[in-house]
């Protein structure tokens, strides 16, 4: 069972509400940053080289382009419950805020806070001109109460830093295209091992799965655009609707037909 709504205000704030069980989510990333409650059940969560087990009443976040994986415990189905958050929001609240708001927010993982669970419970049953006010509180808690360090990545490839920023932008750019990395590789001068290693060592992902990744975010803004499957799939770089599916199942759960049929936007009244 997944239900997705997206208030029109704040970008396109997503709500989201699901069950699933004996389902395996990848490593993969958000373009947002994902904010959620355990409703019933417990899930299972790798973040940051740690595994951590969210149980009823936990919250957890996951950072915008934060690594993480996610499963099932004991075979039980587990509820949740999420708000997606991009940055910009995030910025501008703060700023309303008195504050100066920052380029990369970071906050817990796992948190046991009542007065938030709260809040993000009775968020997702707010009628949408409540919702202005309520997401202000939120991110205000979060930032005040929740927020964390930097990580800063230690690795042999410091001196691929740039260039694995510079792909990155790349991709971001050009994800509807073919990226060849032997071609990259050639035009550094570098083997595509040496490329692949060093993007992997700065990102914890291969460039490929980054890519798709990419895509697959940007699927799912088309598809709540009311873009066919066909179309979304073509547009977004994959060479046919059966991959694009397969992927997009792989790492969200369901497929992109049950993420449309799902959806629904709340815009005010």
């Amino acid at each position: 069972m997944v239900k997705i709504k997206k208030i029109a205000s704040y970008d396109g704030l997503e709500l989201k509400e699901a069950t699933f069980k004996d389902k395996i989510f990848p490593t993969h990333f958000h373009d947002t940053y994902s904010i959620g409650i355990i409703k019933n059940g417990i899930e299972n969560i790798f973040v940051n080289e740690n595994n951590l087990v969210a149980t009823p009443k936990s919250i957890v976040i996951f950072n915008q382009h934060e690594l993480h994986a996610n499963s099932f415990y004991n075979q039980d189905a587990w509820t949740y419950q999420t708000l997606s958050l991009n940055i910009d929001t995030l910025n501008y609240i703060d700023k309303a805020n008195g504050n100066n708001g920052i380029k990369n927010y970071r906050f817990e993982n796992l948190i046991t806070d009542d007065y938030l669970y709260n809040l993000i419970e009775s968020f997702h049953h707010l009628p949408c001109s409540n919702a202005n006010d309520k997401v202000g509180k939120i991110v205000n808690h979060l930032i005040a109460n929740h927020q964390i360090e930097s990580r800063f990545s230690n690795d042999n490839y410091a001196e691929w830093k740039n260039t694995v920023l510079d792909l990155k932008s790349m991709m971001q750019e050009q994800f509807q295209s073919k990226i060849s990395i032997q071609l990259l590789a050639q035009t550094l001068k570098k083997s595509s091992f040496q490329l692949i290693r060093a993007f992997k060592a700065h990102t914890g992902l291969t460039p490929i799965a980054y890519l798709t990744l990419i895509r697959l975010n940007k699927s799912k803004e088309l598809l709540t655009a009311n873009h066919t499957i066909v179309d979304t799939a073509l547009e977004c770089g994959f060479f046919d609707q059966s991959h694009f599916a397969n992927a997009f199942k792989k790492y969200f759960g369901i497929s992109p037909k049950q993420y449309s049929d799902g959806f629904s936007l709340i815009t005010e009244d």
